[in-house]
């Protein structure tokens, strides 16, 4: 496969930046992650040297061709944000410090296998279907606690946060609608003691709602680097 090379577009930082000031109820808290997905080594590499040091990656196999470039640089941040299946769990764990799509107790218990085998306390979070859309991947909201307990269980596994993708929607009030969802599970939850500390929602379309909600992670592509 070939992938596009980018540089950053430094006028859509700062406006995102502006942006998490301006919306976010914790503002130091909001890490903005680069989506990285069809693009190079290079293009990480290119983001890295502008200051941004979380970088989301969606297909296993991909930042697995392009780890070798990018394996020197200690500061940089790999965070899986695609669907993950079984068979890549083994490779997962070895390349990124946060898997965010844990979606089920069967990947948990893969997740958690692997882990193990190489010593490694791996980073999670659960994922949450907060459209309740059957074709989407995620726990139910009512199930999400049932996971998080799940979850403690396991020792090479420590869950950090809940992740979810929003509504693909033009309508801001129906986004915010949505995110809300998860933004009262996540302080629901915590309210029993669960100890979360992130809520990665929002991409280029619905940042913003996001960040009005609570987002703790954003993870943008197309406005960093432009279509791919």
């Amino acid at each position: 496969m070939n992938l596009k090379t980018a540089d950053v577009n430094l006028e859509a930082v700062d406006t995102i930046l502006n942006n998490i000031s301006k919306f976010s109820p914790y503002p130091n808290k909001v890490k903005l992650i680069a989506v990285t997905k069809k693009f190079s080594a290079q293009t990480i590499i290119n983001t890295y040297n502008k200051n941004i040091f979380f970088i989301g990656e969606n297909q296993v196999q991909e930042t697995k061709n392009k780890i070798l470039e990018i394996e020197q640089i200690k500061r940089l941040k790999l965070h899986f944000i695609g669907h993950l299946q079984s068979n890549k769990a083994k490779d997962a764990v070895k390349l990124f410090d946060c898997i965010q799509t844990l979606d089920s107790k069967k990947i948990l218990n893969k997740v958690n296998r692997e882990s193990e085998k190489i010593q490694k306390i791996q980073r999670g979070m659960i994922q949450v279907n907060i459209t309740e859309n059957p074709n989407q991947f995620g726990a139910s909201l009512d199930k999400t606690e049932e996971m998080l307990n799940y979850a403690k269980e396991l020792k090479n596994i420590n869950i950090i946060g809940l992740m979810a993708i929003g509504e693909n929607s033009t309508n801001s009030e129906k986004k915010l609608k949505t995110f809300k969802k998860i933004q009262s599970l996540f302080i629901e939850l915590n309210d029993k003691n669960h100890g979360l500390e992130d809520i990665s929602i929002g991409m280029s379309g619905d940042y913003i709602e996001a960040l009005k909600c609570g987002s703790t992670m954003i993870r943008i592509g197309t406005n960093l680097y432009g279509q791919r």
